[in-house]
């Protein structure tokens, strides 16, 4: 029989949305301390102390200490992230391009979608081989939930290859239906 591909993963397919987090908070602890600086420097009768109460902190020195780190730890804790994440996307992609990925085959059973209610992934199994997966995770792999458009639904006779990540998760790096 001929199957179709649904899914098969690729580098473009890495999802930055993640470790740029921490670039995101940097960039508003950044602009409120532009902020802090314009104001002493427009409302010259202004003292730190004042300053200081208004921002909740006991005094400059601290509230320096506070912005440093807000400011410097986001890209230091997105490039930790990226590192993380990025090289399982990459151990994944080679999983499936030399072979050494896992294949099943058959029928999805016990299909549970996710919902808007509050179920935040989606499960099935294959020949006993139980899957997972979310548009909400990090992980590399397939993550179109039926609620954003995705295909899998009871029944539906599929050919997967996945790779077993250290951490126990399975990840879906090509996905095929049969026509």
């Amino acid at each position: 029989m001929a199957y179709e591909t649904l899914y098969e993963i690729r580098p473009g397919d890495y999802d930055w949305t993640f470790p740029l987090s921490g670039v995101a908070v940097s960039l508003v602890f950044l602009f409120l301390f532009a902020q802090i600086v314009v104001l002493r420097r427009l409302v010259p009768g202004l003292k730190t102390g004042a300053l200081s109460r208004a921002m909740f902190f006991p005094g400059w020195r601290y509230r320096r200490l506070v912005f440093v780190v807000a400011i410097a730890g986001g890209p230091v804790w997105s490039a930790g992230v990226t590192a993380a994440t990025y090289s399982k996307h990459s151990t994944a992609i080679a999983q499936l391009h030399s072979g050494t990925c896992h294949t099943v085959e058959g029928p999805i059973e016990r299909f549970v979608p996710m919902t808007s209610l509050g179920r935040k992934r989606e499960e099935f199994s294959v020949a006993g081989i139980a899957f997972e997966y979310s548009q909400y995770w990090s992980d590399p792999g397939f993550k179109q939930t039926t609620e954003v458009g995705g295909r899998m639904r009871l029944g539906l006779p599929v050919r997967i290859c996945y790779w077993q990540m250290p951490s126990g998760h399975r990840a879906i790096l090509r996905l095929e239906a049969r026509r």
